[in-house]
């Protein structure tokens, strides 16, 4: 039986790696890579990396926190691990879809309730996005005429990406707070569960579905009328949220360009991250990336826009789903062992 977990183990790591490989190495150009970052100022390069790093140090703090909030104790190298679980399946996975459905299994595996880790994702994703339309709004304000009078294009991908953002963070804020959502849910899942023929024990599976329902609705009372908890919860993440997008402008200043100022540059990371949401590839690799170039026509001009572009998604995107890989396979493992 031992032996069976160790081989099945071995698989799920083959697969991901299988994954991992498909998604980013497939056509990486490492020869352009190396070659960009000979000719960068390697200064701002570091701080494009220190960023990287801090955007899973900041989701793992409110992690962290919001668990404190639950009556339950979470230490920072578990937050982190369900940080960089869900920053790594989301990355592989159509719309981010697979991250947190992974990282709550992870939750589970450390004792703690569906009902919670549902509260504290939901939460987080709901926080999260409206980082993001806060931004956009901002953007809006102060650049939206030296960004969509040039690409008039990405102006529709942004309104999609707008409206995509803004009905599902409803949706999720009335998960929390609309008791006919919750009871619609309760209700499809139980229909559901009636017409599978291959599930035996229905009515102990419904009554474990209930009961985990009625823990979340406890659970998300928590954030009711709790304002210190919920502005603490979106500076943090707008601090994660920010400290992704910075590094288009270290990148920017790396090959020694200032041209443009950081408030610009951070906007149009703020719309290619809008336009990307619209569009269901995996970690909005494809989208990201030809918006990318266009727009690194402008700022970089035709010779360095390939090689920005590289540079920028490698710190931003492909490294972090590498370090995200390694640290969930050490993170996953070292949780089995210790079990």
């Amino acid at each position: 039986m031992k032996n069976k977990k160790y081989i099945l183990s071995f698989l799920l790591f083959i697969l991901l790696f299988g994954i991992t490989y498909f998604y980013i190495f497939r056509k990486y150009d490492f020869n352009l890579l190396i070659n960009t970052l000979k000719s960068c100022d390697i200064l701002y390069i570091i701080l494009g990396l220190i960023s990287m790093i801090m955007y899973p140090v900041f989701e793992a703090i409110f992690i962290k926190r919001f668990f404190k909030y639950l009556d339950c104790d979470v230490s920072f190298y578990q937050a982190l691990g369900y940080t960089f679980t869900e920053i790594y399946f989301s990355g592989i996975t159509p719309s981010s879809t697979g991250g947190q459905p992974v990282q709550m299994l992870e939750m589970k595996k450390d004792n703690i309730t569906y009902s919670k880790s549902t509260t504290v994702v939901i939460f987080n994703t709901i926080m999260y996005k409206m980082t993001l339309i806060f931004l956009l709004v901002l953007s809006l304000i102060f650049f939206s005429k030296d960004i969509f009078s040039k690409f008039s294009l990405f102006k529709w991908l942004v309104i999609g990406g707008s409206l995509f953002n803004i009905l599902f963070i409803l949706f999720l804020i009335s998960l929390l707070y609309s008791n006919k959502v919750i009871n619609f849910v309760k209700k499809s899942f139980n229909y559901i569960i009636r017409h599978i023929r291959i599930i035996k024990s229905k009515d102990k599976l419904i009554e474990k579905f209930d009961k985990t329902i009625n823990e979340y609705k406890e659970a998300s009372l928590v954030i009711k009328g709790n304002y210190k908890m919920v502005m603490e919860s979106f500076v943090l993440l707008l601090l994660q949220r920010i400290s992704i997008l910075i590094i288009s402008y270290f990148v920017y200043r790396s090959f020694g360009f200032n041209e443009f100022n950081i408030f610009l540059i951070i906007a149009f990371q703020v719309f290619i991250t809008i336009a990307s949401d619209f569009v269901p590839t995996p970690g909005g690799v494809m989208v990201a990336e030809g918006i990318m170039i266009s727009i690194n026509k402008y700022l970089y001009g035709n010779i360095n826009d390939v090689s920005a572009m590289l540079l920028q998604r490698s710190i931003s995107f492909y490294f972090l789903i590498i370090i995200s890989f390694i640290f969930y396979l050490i993170f996953h493992y070292d949780k089995k062992r210790r079990l």
